[in-house]
């Protein structure tokens, strides 16, 4: 049934279009921003949380303290506000798809592309944590991939975080306003009202207990997302809240390799490093988790690189045969011939050995520079071959030449004396 409050429009500034996903805690609407006519995406809470002593200043302490997040990978905050007892966060709005739609539809993911999209998130993450703001609800859903392009206008995917609204702040943080704050949300994930804030499928143990959090509460989260992306499965399922929250405190996860045989052993480690029950034992940050993650990327590069048989950096010097014309294609062949059929050998490196065809005293050297990379069957030795053409002057040439050069200095020395004259 269409939401009551499409058509809407919060303090005058944002009219609610469309609804685009609804969650435990709220519903978000495609929006236009009035002032800007600009697309933006709204998220209105449910009206139960207003009802909660203090949530309102806790709302907006927060979702202020979201907004001064200024990060590539994260959803930036435009506004919040409450318009007459509806709390709400408008964000930049997103064309592109969670990550729960790219695990349905393109499941299995490629190493590096696993790696390429959580290390972009931990990236958004870690910037968030040094501010003193942990997520508490990171699910597949919460992260946004778009389709852009680099620097060199390569397509790439954009990974955003989404829904830093329902985070909370550290204590013995700085708010906004420079001033101390305490969150009435740092210690647990219970409401007043006893409902639990967050997804349990990707609470840490600590989370659905109800103790203190800090940033690593988040990387168990993070571990819970890199198992789904390397398995199509989540760590714990239970249709009853209570006995998967029990399961999230008391059983061990399943390795992700006995789901999806073939996962590289590394990324299985850091996943279940992630996932460990006590926050002590799991990363101590993101820049950490980020950092293991990229490692084993640039090893895979190392090895693959490794693997490459690149020709020693041996310089050469070829002459073309006599009677040939300079750069003439076939004697630039033979010599290639010559280096593809008779491979380097330790002399050759250490001494840059010049190997010569018959010599011609009317062409100069043509210098080939050493060939790098790795030669497959049937490939030559050398890069590709240049063409020079050379010239000699004939003696006609030469004495114009010469008169040239007699007639420009005969005009100088004119100009010299007519200057002389005159000054005088």
């Amino acid at each position: 049934m269409p939401s009551p409050l499409l058509g809407r429009t919060l303090d005058g500034k944002f009219r609610l279009d469309e609804v685009v996903g609804a969650g435990s805690m709220g519903t978000v609407f495609r929006a236009t921003q009035l002032t800007l006519s600009k697309t933006v995406a709204i998220k209105v809470m449910k009206k139960e949380f207003a009802k909660e002593a203090n949530y309102a200043s806790r709302f907006k302490r927060e979702a202020k303290a979201a907004s001064r997040l200024d990060h590539i990978n994260s959803v930036r905050v435009v506004d919040f506000g409450d318009d007459d007892g509806l709390l709400y966060i408008a964000m930049e709005y997103l064309n592109g798809r969670d990550l729960l739609t790219i695990l349905s539809k393109e499941w299995p993911l490629s190493t590096s592309r696993i790696i390429d999209l959580m290390s972009q998130t931990l990236a958004a993450l870690a910037v968030a944590h040094e501010m003193g703001i942990v997520h508490r609800d990171l699910k597949p859903e919460n992260v946004m991939v778009l389709r852009t392009k680099d620097d060199e206008g390569h397509e790439v995917e954009l990974v955003k975080v989404c829904d830093f609204g329902v985070a909370k702040l550290l204590p013995d943080r700085k708010g906004a306003d420079g001033e101390d704050v305490q969150s009435a949300t740092a210690t647990g994930t219970l409401t007043a009202t006893g409902m639990l804030i967050g997804t349990p499928e990707y609470m840490s143990p600590e989370q659905v207990s109800g103790l203190d959090l800090d940033e690593r509460t988040d990387i168990y989260s993070l571990g819970v997302i890199l198992f789904q992306l390397l398995t199509r499965c989540l760590p714990f399922e239970d249709k009853s809240a209570i006995k998967l929250a029990m399961r999230q405190i008391g059983e061990e996860p399943r390795r992700p390799s006995a789901l999806t045989p073939g996962i590289d052993a590394k990324l299985e480690a850091i996943c279940l490093r992630a996932m460990n029950k006590a926050p002590e034992d799991r990363f101590a940050g993101a820049r950490e988790m980020r950092a293991e993650l990229r490692a084993i990327h640039g090893a895979k590069e190392s090895a693959t690189h490794a693997a490459r048989s690149p020709l020693p950096p041996v310089s050469r010097r070829i002459v073309p045969p006599n009677g040939e014309p300079s750069g003439d294609d076939a004697a630039l062949s033979k010599a290639a011939t010559v280096l593809a059929s008779h491979p380097p050998s330790a002399a050759d490196r250490a001494n840059a050995e010049t190997i010569a065809a018959p010599s011609s005293k009317d062409v100069p050297d043509v210098e080939i520079p050493a060939a790098t990379g790795t030669l497959a069957a049937g490939e030559l030795a050398m890069p590709p071959a240049p063409r020079v053409t050379v010239t000699q002057p004939s003696a006609q040439q030469l004495q114009m030449r010469k008169r040239r050069m007699w007639l420009a200095g005969f005009a100088i020395v004119v100009a010299v004396g007519l200057l002389l004259a005159f000054a005088r």
